[in-house]
């Protein structure tokens, strides 16, 4: 029997690679800066300095995307998180996204959209 991971296949959404600059805090009060470097309509790849441990609860944002006038901030579950390849003491880790409240899915289709459109003028270069 084949088990079931975490893996392209299993992927409802396209992932679309996005580097933008983002924040992030936890509950304890833990904050600090982020690279995304991918998304999709349920989750965020991202790069940092620290380790997040799969499971607790982080807050994204999103300075410079706003949604109704202010800041994107989307919560989201840390899935897993790992060494980044090349060795320098970050972290890559994906977070899916906590679809709480209404306006979630209006903020990750704008960010979502966001990336589609900075992909195509990187494609287009």
């Amino acid at each position: 029997m084949k088990t079931m991971t975490h893996s392209a296949e299993q992927r409802l959404f396209a992932r679309v690679p996005f580097v933008h600059d983002v924040a992030w805090c936890d509950a304890h009060g833990e904050n600090g800066v982020a690279t995304l470097f991918d998304v999709s309509r349920s989750g965020l790849g991202i790069e940092a300095g620290s380790y997040f441990r799969p499971g607790p609860l982080l807050r994204v944002s999103f300075p410079d995307l706003l949604h109704g006038g202010s800041p994107i901030e989307l919560d989201a579950l840390t899935v897993w998180c790992r060494p980044a390849a090349d060795g320098d003491g970050r972290f890559r880790a994906g977070l899916s996204v906590v679809h709480g409240e209404p306006a979630t899915l209006a903020k990750t289709s704008l960010i979502f959209h966001s990336a589609i459109h900075a992909f195509g003028l990187q494609r287009s270069a």
